[in-house]
């Protein structure tokens, strides 16, 4: 063997090396990298649970808003039914009695019902402020999924819809697909 020959295949030895050494940390930067895309693929996983918990309550917390804003007016209705007829049992006593007891009497018993029907004004107010609480708290659920408000109550009422099937989706894609198969059938 002559010296260009040794010197050949020491420089070919060095470059198979070079290339393995390439090869390898390639590999090890892929493997990383693989790695660092499934931590995220957890984060963003448990943060979809975390928003999919959040917005079943905050759906929970709407629907008991929504109920009580919706029975508000009946029961208004009915105590105020239970008002007038107690207001009108009441005067009937009073007149009764009006020659038992003295006139300032009766005013007063008139005036405590007068202050009775003022307060009974004021529920449609409550009733008003109740529902803008609840349109409120959906628009910051909003708010906080999007990142700005809703222009309008129908993209309110959208984006609850369309979050809770993202995330049943993303949760339980194997049932999604068995319901689209079923429909297909």
């Amino acid at each position: 063997m002559t010296t260009d020959q040794i010197v050949t295949i020491i420089v070919a030895v060095i470059q198979s090396g070079a290339i393995g050494v390439f090869v390898f940390l390639l590999i090890q930067g892929l493997k990383t990298k693989i790695k660092s895309l499934n931590d995220t693929i957890e984060t963003q996983k448990k943060t979809l649970e975390t928003m999919d918990k959040r917005i079943s309550e905050t759906e929970k917390v709407g629907e008991i808003y929504q109920n009580l804003v919706t029975d508000l007016p009946n029961a208004i209705d009915n105590y105020k039914k239970i008002i007038e007829k107690t207001m009108g049992e009441t005067i009937k006593i009073l007149e009764k009695e009006k020659n038992e007891k003295s006139q300032e009497t009766i005013k007063q018993k008139i005036q405590e019902l007068e202050k009775t029907e003022k307060i009974l004004g004021e529920i449609p107010k409550i009733y008003q402020l109740l529902e803008s609480k609840l349109i409120s708290l959906q628009t910051s659920s909003y708010d906080a999924f999007y990142g700005v408000a809703p222009k309008s109550v129908a993209e309110l009422l959208a984006y609850q819809m369309t979050t809770q099937k993202i995330i049943s989706n993303l949760l339980c894609p194997k049932k999604q697909l068995a319901k689209e198969t079923k429909h297909s059938e």
